[in-house]
């Protein structure tokens, strides 16, 4: 595993249709063809280093702001057992929750008021959430998760993408307030043109660091004649608290969710202070501290929390084992020390792309994704939204997901890319001795323990790719 900076965890998304966030800077690289930005920043050069920024301050998330915490959590469990339940049992499955939810609060500042209101109503948001309100607690949130801890290991990058041949038609507040709350550029383009799919595949590879290299297809470039895309990566890097090395790790065997015996290279944790115990009558679980890189080891740990959670019931698929939301943050927040002897296979998990417009649409998304595109009127003209109804109607915006997780003795990687668009696509002391096993499947996420944001959740069935 090549790791861009010491033992990072990387994880990424990208979005098709509305995001990409700041806390970033942004440096022009323009070989891909040309790129106008309307408003805001540039395209990130090639081989740009992952960024190590000292916090300077620490924000913490205004208490108004923790039902749309709690009710973007809920809201993605859901999606999460959703998506678990029409896979096959012996699949594993890789998401973020963060990257997902940013973008659809950021395209939910382009929808009508019955569209957000459905919306609103999907999310179980209060009645007393607008359209603005939700863009400023987005806004909000990533400067809390961006802020946390004293360097920075979360970095959000956001950007709309527009056909020139549409352009005319944007409506003009909707830009602004990409910019404004998300820190997203706008850029136009030839969508029709096969270099403006790589333009924006460039933009997300550098963003994921070569993750998600090929996120659109630019061979459909000519046939689909989207009016836009919204991009959105989430980069996350940190390394593990805890202390192990390839010396301790020894071959043994996961036992698969099919029940076959599967090879694995088993990493071992003895007594290490970074770990916290839980366990009740369905889980036992790990709460693991971990570091925005191996050289930052001197600043302590970062505020975000690696979960690894083991249901007990071994006859149960995961889909029938998935964690609620407080569960979630009872790992991270009330575990226990104890002397602990933990054996953890090394991990190399990656799914296919994922049409998830069925299950968004099943929790009750559909006028969200633009369906039908009249929907989309804080973004584009009303008028002439009707009027590409009127000559195609058949036209959706789907959302496509991907995902990797890997992680060894020095650090966890993990990437995800979600494309919404009318396109196809192309991670004390001790009081008592425990012993636990991760030799069979069970679930990982990533966790902000002061606001109990999930940034990254993952269902672990096989150790095959």
């Amino acid at each position: 595993m090549k790791y861009h900076s010491a033992f990072s965890l990387i994880l990424t998304l990208a979005v098709a249709l509305v995001t990409l966030s700041a806390c970033d800077e942004e440096v022009r690289d323009p070989k891909e063809g040309p790129i106008t930005f309307l408003v805001g920043g540039e395209a990130p050069v090639a081989g740009t280093s992952m960024p190590k920024i000292a916090n300077e301050s620490h924000i913490s998330l205004p208490a108004e702001s923790m039902p749309l915490v709690e009710a973007g959590n809920a809201f993605s469990l859901k999606l999460f057992g959703a998506l678990l339940e029409n896979r096959a049992s012996s699949a594993n499955l890789v998401l973020s929750p963060i990257s997902i939810e940013t973008a659809l609060g950021m395209n939910a500042t382009g929808l009508s008021d019955e569209a957000f209101d459905e919306y609103r109503s999907a999310l179980k948001l209060p009645a007393t959430q607008s359209i603005a309100s939700v863009a400023r607690y987005y806004q909000q949130l990533n400067a809390v998760m961006c802020s946390a801890g004293e360097y920075a290991c979360y970095f959000p990058s956001n950007s709309f993408w527009v056909s020139s041949k549409y352009q005319s038609h944007l409506i003009e507040s909707y830009p602004r307030q990409l910019y404004d709350f998300f820190g997203a550029p706008t850029a136009t383009l030839d969508l029709s043109d096969p270099a403006s799919y790589e333009a924006v595949n460039a933009w997300i590879s550098r963003k994921t660091y070569g993750k998600i290299p090929h996120m659109l297809d630019p061979s459909r470039a000519g046939g689909q004649d989207p009016l836009a895309f919204l991009v959105n990566t989430a980069f996350f890097a940190a390394a593990w608290q805890w202390d192990t090395s390839e010396e301790q790790t020894q071959a043994g065997k996961f036992t698969n969710a099919t029940g076959e015996e599967e090879p694995a290279m088993m990493m071992s944790i003895h007594n290490d202070t970074s770990i916290d115990y839980f366990a009740d009558d369905r889980f036992e679980a790990l709460s693991v501290g971990l570091l925005a890189s191996e050289e930052m080891r001197k600043y302590g740990e970062t505020p975000f929390r690696m979960l690894l959670i083991l249901p007990k019931d071994r006859t149960l698929p995961l889909s029938q084992s998935l964690p609620t939301p407080e569960e979630l943050r009872r790992f991270a927040t009330a575990g226990k020390r104890y002397a602990l002897d933990i054996r953890l296979p090394r991990l190399n998990a990656g799914i296919p792309t994922l049409d998830l417009t069925p299950e968004l649409m099943g929790l009750g998304l559909c006028k969200t994704l633009g369906v039908p595109l009249t929907e989309l009127s804080r973004m584009f003209d009303p008028k002439f939204l009707a009027q590409q109804m009127s000559k195609q109607s058949g036209r959706q915006n789907r959302l496509y997901h991907q995902a990797t997780l890997q992680w060894d003795e020095k650090g966890v990687e993990g990437a995800a890319a979600t494309v919404i668009g009318t396109v196809e696509p192309g991670v004390g002391d001790p009081l008592e001795t425990r012993s636990i096993a991760f030799d069979r499947p069970f679930f990982a996420s990533i966790v902000h323990p002061e606001t109990g944001k999930i940034l990254f959740i993952a269902a672990i069935n096989t150790l095959r790719r």
